[in-house]
């Protein structure tokens, strides 16, 4: 009896779905030249129409030579992201419940969607791929896919879109308030300072817990302490426009820097209290235990940076900056032992045997085959069928899967 044979090709960013409408799994030849026709109609450059094309021939001819074989075409989401290889890997369960393959053979239009081989290596063995390339330079192809996944990256993002904002933004209200290029090159030193010891990869995860959803009460809050952050800052302006005249520009900008340390209080409150909030609703105590560190580390920061802009005003002493800077090492280091000790706990008797594991950029890692609460980790097994051993540190939250750090 020979084998189950699947001709499998993937539209991953979801042309199919977004310009005529069909979303898959488009299972069975009939439907999937339905699907060609229509696509190539409303645009002839589109590849995804010649793929299923070549998909379908593939199936025509393999069907002739007696195999058991079928063809389908999977269609992934438009942001090419997380969102777009879940849908794939969950149609792909759907089509082989339908047709239980033993092995495929792969037929893409590119690099973009080679990524998602992963996924299929998960679930079946792949005997062959077929690359169809259009009137076009497949190099320069992979370089254009390549360039715009690189872009959507928050990593790459950051740098060549967020930075150029950044300095231009930064000129603009520097030379309003007569401070012309050196805040910029300053702004931009500490920027790349940040990345370069990886302090902005960090940063950019603990802004990522701040989200607005329409089913969190703490959007509402969002939405209250923004314009309180946009008063805040145009109130330490106005002292430093204030101070300028008769002092100099150093003095100047710690009492505008006073000034926002202050009124950042209220709305930062705001954030925290709606944050705080939507996780004991939730019942994420994991949540609550990293909302109530960001809490005291954003009150430690505040804190040294009044006191040293005290310092530079001669409101306080040298030793008083000194004793700051040594109180809130000591007592930040307290709070990440306290919360760390607190999560192992919490994550303690959680049932984690079968839950996926997901990266910090949404990316499937496996699935827990065991679980050590005296050793504080657990195992996981990855699409590749190796296993990986993962602490209980570096795991950001629990819910359906796990999702680390």
């Amino acid at each position: 009896m020979p084998k189950k044979m699947l001709v499998l090709c993937i539209d991953r960013d979801a042309d199919l779905k977004e310009k005529v409408g069909i979303a898959g799994p488009i299972i069975g030849r009939a439907r999937n030249l339905d699907a060609a026709n229509r696509i190539l109609l409303k645009d002839p450059e589109e590849v995804d129409g010649n793929t299923i094309f070549e998909a379908v021939k593939l199936f025509d001819s393999m069907k002739a030579n007696g195999e058991d074989v079928e063809v389908a075409t999977l269609t992934g989401d438009q942001s090419r992201g997380y969102t777009a290889d879940r849908e794939v890997a969950e149609q792909l369960d759907r089509v082989l419940t339908e047709f239980p393959a033993e092995s495929c053979i792969f037929v893409g239009d590119g690099a973009d969607d080679e990524q998602i081989m992963p996924i299929i290596n998960s679930r079946m063995k792949v005997d062959s791929v077929k690359q169809v390339s259009m009137k076009q330079s497949k190099e320069l192809e992979r370089t254009y896919f390549l360039i715009l996944d690189k872009l959507k990256e928050p990593y790459f993002a950051r740098m060549f879109i967020g930075l150029p904002a950044i300095i231009l933004l930064t000129l603009v209200i520097s030379y309003s308030l007569g401070f012309e290029w050196k805040p910029v090159a300053a702004l931009v030193g500490l920027y790349l300072l940040l990345k370069g010891f990886g302090i902005e990869d960090r940063l950019a995860n603990t802004l990522s817990h701040f989200k607005f959803s329409a089913e969190q009460v703490s959007t509402i809050a969002y939405f209250i302490a923004l314009p309180l952050f946009a008063l805040a800052l145009w109130l330490s302006i106005d002292e430093y426009i204030k101070w300028a005249p008769s002092v100099d520009n150093l003095k100047a900008l710690a009492f505008g820097v006073r000034s926002l340390v202050i009124f950042l209080v209220p709305p930062l409150v705001l954030v925290f209290a709606g944050k705080f909030y939507d996780n004991v609703r939730d019942g994420n105590n994991l949540g609550t235990l990293r909302m109530l560190f960001y809490c005291v580390m954003v009150g430690i920061t505040l804190f040294i940076v009044w006191t040293f802009a005290g310092w530079v005003i001669a409101e306080a002493y040298f030793s008083e900056l000194v004793n700051a800077l040594i109180v809130s090492i000591i007592f930040g280091t307290i709070a990440m032992e306290t919360v760390q000790y607190l999560k192992r706990d919490s994550i303690h008797g959680v049932d984690l045997l079968g839950k996926e594991v997901y990266s910090s950029s949404g990316n499937y890692l496996g699935r827990v085959v065991s679980v050590s609460d005296e050793e504080k980790d657990f195992v996981y097994t990855n699409p590749w069928k190796k296993k990986q051993v993962c602490d209980y540190d570096q795991v950001k939250d629990i819910d359906a899967r796990i999702n680390l750090i």
